[in-house]
């Protein structure tokens, strides 16, 4: 989110979003949790709050007869395109002068006592005395031959854009279902964002997956977040946006609600894109 605020102050897109995040709680036990989670965070600085069954729908209309037995919120959190923040850091580093080497492999760190001194890549060496590791699930093989780790593991992470025939209600937070691992969000020009894992969270060889949308997931998830959250309407557009998409994240961590230049002194290199397909989805109902 720092990033996007200074890149927004810089340009003319609308890179971030802070519509808070609402972590929602079917249970009374999932609810005693989350409450627990607000305890620990406002003890450490965070203004979040806990919000119980009643306060959730007076805030959000919209929320009324889900059934929730309480929440976690924070206003301040929010969402950033990071598309466009990308493009934003791309332009700035060639306007200072960096050398960008689109589609080139970092093949791995050349070593000496102890100390960098360079990057093999596909385009032949870079000769530096440091270098930013940016390379997400593919980290090991840089790491492992110098008796280093960091502990990452790739999980599948599937995202719809859905266009839904009913207006999504405005001024609603991130909606997470906790107990049903499902989210949704708005979007731009009146779409939302669904996702979730619903109780299946997948680790995956980031060189070795079925890189085909899952339409059964496609249909669950929108399932899920309808009885949720909010209704779609007879008619549902969808996009598969990030349908094969590599969720890094530390293996010590169960769970998570929260993703070059050529140089005598500094290099970074670049990682493989992770989520490219895209596809265009109508789901019809009776």
């Amino acid at each position: 989110m720092v990033a996007a605020s200074a890149w927004h102050q810089r340009s003319r897109w609308r890179v971030e979003e802070r519509i808070g995040y609402l972590f929602l709680a079917r249970t009374e036990a999932t609810a005693a949790t989350i409450e627990t989670n607000v305890h620990l965070q406002n003890s450490l600085g965070v203004d979040s709050e806990f919000l119980d069954e009643e306060e959730i729908p007076r805030r959000w209309p919209a929320l009324v007869g889900r059934g929730f037995r309480g929440a976690g919120f924070r206003a301040a959190d929010g969402w950033a395109n990071q598309q466009r923040i990308i493009d934003g850091l791309v332009r700035g580093a060639i306007a200072a002068g960096v050398d960008l080497k689109v589609g080139t492999e970092a093949l791995g760190l050349e070593m000496s006592s102890d100390r960098i001194t360079g990057v093999a890549t596909t385009a032949g060496q870079i000769r530096t005395d440091a270098a930013l590791l940016a390379t997400g699930p593919w980290v090991a093989p840089l790491l492992d031959p110098w008796d280093l780790s960091v502990p990452v593991t790739a999980h599948r992470h599937e995202l719809l854009i859905v266009e839904p025939a009913e207006r999504y209600p405005e001024r609603l937070p991130w909606l997470i279902g906790v107990d049903d691992e499902v989210h949704t969000r708005s979007d731009d020009d009146g779409r939302a964002l669904v996702g979730g894992f619903l109780g299946e969270d997948r680790s995956v060889d980031p060189d070795r997956y079925n890189m085909r949308a899952d339409d059964d997931w496609a249909r669950a998830v929108l399932g899920a977040a309808e009885r949720l959250f909010v209704s779609w309407g007879p008619r549902l557009r969808f996009d598969m946006v990030g349908q094969a998409c590599i969720r890094r994240r530390p293996i010590v961590t169960r769970s998570s609600t929260r993703s070059p230049t050529d140089s005598t002194s500094r290099s970074a290199s670049q990682g493989r894109a992770s989520c490219t397909l895209r596809r265009r989805g109508d789901w019809l109902r009776s």
